[in-house]
């Protein structure tokens, strides 16, 4: 990606990259619908809404889109930015620990989802302070961080 202007960068990061941050960064001023048709927005997809909510109905929270981050569970929160990531269709996951703060059902759909983004050609790199995690995708590998440095584990 060296030399491409910032302009080029954004365009990227917007077609091609879902981010999945561990904090959320959800906009407060917006409702759950508008966070996730944010990136649709600006990339000016079409059909935006319905996008938005399908994405909203497959992380089962379809019936919070009226409400603001603010009014959620943490773990409501962590399936609306999850959402967000998926809404553009991106090339490149990029999750920081996508299922800390959810449940073991929730835990599994967006493992599932990750999961089936990755058959389809998806890339996915996720972090995680889970050791025992199940998740695994055919040819994944996997490291370990150790005092600073990468490990394969």
């Amino acid at each position: 990606m060296d030399g491409l202007k910032e302009k080029a960068l954004s365009e990227l990061r917007l077609r091609s990259i879902g981010f999945v941050f561990q904090d959320h960064n959800l906009i407060e001023d917006l409702t759950v619908a508008q966070n996730v048709m944010l990136p649709l927005r600006l990339a000016k997809a079409e059909r935006r809404q319905e996008r938005a909510e399908r994405m909203l109905e497959s992380f089962g929270v379809a019936e919070l889109s009226s409400r603001r981050p603010m009014e959620l569970s943490t773990g409501q929160r962590q399936l609306v930015a999850v959402a967000r990531a998926f809404a553009n269709g991106p090339s490149i996951l990029l999750a920081d620990e996508p299922t800390a703060s959810l449940d073991q059902e929730n835990r599994e759909l967006v493992h599932g989802a990750l999961k089936t983004a990755n058959a389809m050609g998806a890339a996915l790199m996720m972090t995680s302070h889970d050791y025992e995690s199940e998740f695994v995708c055919p040819g994944m590998k996997r490291y370990v961080m150790q005092e600073g440095e990468l490990h394969p584990g």
